[in-house]
């Protein structure tokens, strides 16, 4: 009779392994999932006005124009692109480095979160990489004080809020 080499350990170490493979896959798949539907959103949104930066769409309520914004943050640290696309990269690969060391204990919901989060960064790297800046094209008029900004903006808000809800519902469940 032949014995099987492995131990329970191994057995328990190979499924762990498994795991943290499958939950850095769906980070990944997530990523390409959302940045590629957010990518298409405003690829239809381009057609109708970054080939003419001055047509507005909409009403006083919510309006689509275009808007160059060299740096981050409504315009700020706009003098130094290298270091503004160095600072998207560097983020980018922390939340994926946190995702890899921390994948055995991550919720789902954090996760995605966090997906969204770089897909919007992923998204403003290759708005900066494209054009040199990054195209803000959503204003709301019902909120004049606040700045223009795109899909990518919303994305990293979203995934700051779910990680902040993440957190949240975590410590309340202890």
């Amino acid at each position: 009779m032949r014995r099987n080499n492995f131990s329970d350990d191994d057995s328990i170490g190979i499924r762990q392994k498994s795991f943290d493979i499958a939950v850095i896959m769906n980070f990944l798949f997530l990523n390409i999932i959302y940045a590629g539907a957010a990518f298409f959103v405003r690829n239809i949104i381009f057609t109708q006005i970054v080939n003419s930066p001055t047509r507005k769409l909409g009403n006083e309520i919510i309006a689509l124009y275009r808007h160059n914004d060299a740096g981050v943050l409504w315009n700020m640290f706009q003098s130094n692109h290298d270091a503004l696309e160095a600072m998207s990269f560097l983020a980018v690969a922390v939340v994926a480095f946190i995702v890899i060391m921390n994948s055995a204990k991550m919720h789902q919901s954090l996760i995605s979160a966090l997906a969204f989060f770089t897909s919007g960064i992923i998204l403003h790297i290759i708005d900066r990489t494209m054009y040199g800046y990054v195209i803000d094209y959503i204003k709301l008029g019902i909120f004049p004080s606040l700045p223009m900004f795109n899909i990518a903006d919303i994305m990293i808000i979203a995934g700051i809020l779910g990680v902040i809800n993440s957190a949240m519902s975590r410590k309340w469940a202890q």
